[in-house]
C-alpha cells in the first residue's frame, strides 16, 4: 500500500516535471517529433530519480504506466559515479537513450536519426559529433567503475577511444548505445555484430570512437 501511494505521488511529481523542467524550456532543444513524448518523459524521470535516489523498479513502473506497450530498460548505478540510465528498443534494437549522472549534473540523450546531445546543469545543448577522419591511437578505458558513464565520455571524444567487456548484462548498454551510434561511434557485440536486446545472451561489447579503429580492434581480436 505504501509502495503504490509513493508510486502514484512519482508518477504526479513526473508529471509536474514534464511540463516545467528547464531543459524542455529550451527553445534551442531539437526535441525530435518521433518519440518526443518518451523522451521528455525519459529526462525527467532520470533527472527526478537520480537527485531523489528513486528505486529503478519506480522508474521502470512510471514508464510502463504511460508507455505500457514500450520495451523499456531502467538502470542505476549507486557506486561512486550515480547515475540513472533509460533506454528504449523496437525489434530488439536501440531508438533511445537518456543517460543522468546527479554527481556532474550532466544529461546525455539520443534518438535514433535525430542525433546525440549533452548538457551539463543549466548550460547549452550540445550536439556531440564525432569525427571519422581524425588519426587516433588506440587508447582503452584503462578504469570504469560506471561503465555508461565511460561510454558517455568516448561518446564526446574522450582521449580514451574504445571499451572492451566481456562482462556485464546486455540492458546495461541499451541506453548509450544509441547514443554512441548516433555521436558517430561504433558499438557491437564482442563478435561485430548489432546486440539484440530482446536476446539475453550477453557476448561482449566493443564501443569505439570510429569505424577505422572499430576496423583496428576487429583485426587484433581476430589475431588472439
Amino acid at each position: 500500500m505504501i509502495r503504490y501511494a509513493l508510486l502514484s505521488c512519482f508518477l504526479i511529481i513526473s508529471s509536474i516535471l514534464n511540463a516545467i523542467c528547464p531543459c524542455m524550456q529550451n527553445k534551442a532543444a531539437p526535441f525530435p517529433p518521433a518519440l518526443m513524448e518518451e523522451l521528455q518523459l525519459a529526462i525527467t524521470l532520470a533527472k527526478e530519480a537520480g537527485r531523489n535516489a528513486v528505486p529503478r523498479e519506480m522508474i521502470y513502473a512510471a514508464l510502463k504506466e504511460k508507455f505500457p506497450e514500450s520495451a523499456w530498460t531502467v538502470t542505476t548505478q549507486t557506486r561512486d559515479d550515480v547515475g540513472v540510465q533509460i533506454g528504449l528498443s523496437q525489434s530488439g534494437q536501440a531508438v533511445l537513450g537518456v543517460n543522468y549522472f546527479p554527481t556532474y549534473d550532466a544529461l546525455y540523450w539520443a534518438v535514433k536519426g535525430q542525433g546525440a546531445y549533452r548538457q551539463i546543469g543549466d548550460g547549452p545543448l550540445e550536439r556531440l559529433q564525432l569525427s571519422s577522419s581524425r588519426v587516433e591511437v588506440l587508447t582503452p578505458v584503462s578504469y570504469v567503475e560506471n561503465v555508461a558513464l565511460a561510454i558517455c565520455h568516448i561518446a564526446e571524444g574522450s582521449p580514451y577511444n574504445f571499451y572492451l567487456s566481456i562482462e556485464g548484462e546486455i540492458e546495461d548498454f541499451l541506453s548509450v548505445d544509441i547514443l554512441l551510434k548516433e555521436a558517430g561511434g561504433v558499438l557491437t557485440d564482442g563478435q561485430g555484430r548489432p546486440i539484440d536486446y530482446r536476446s539475453q545472451d550477453f557476448k561482449g561489447i566493443i564501443a569505439c570512437s570510429n569505424r577505422r579503429l572499430y576496423q583496428k580492434i576487429l583485426e587484433e581480436l581476430k589475431t588472439r
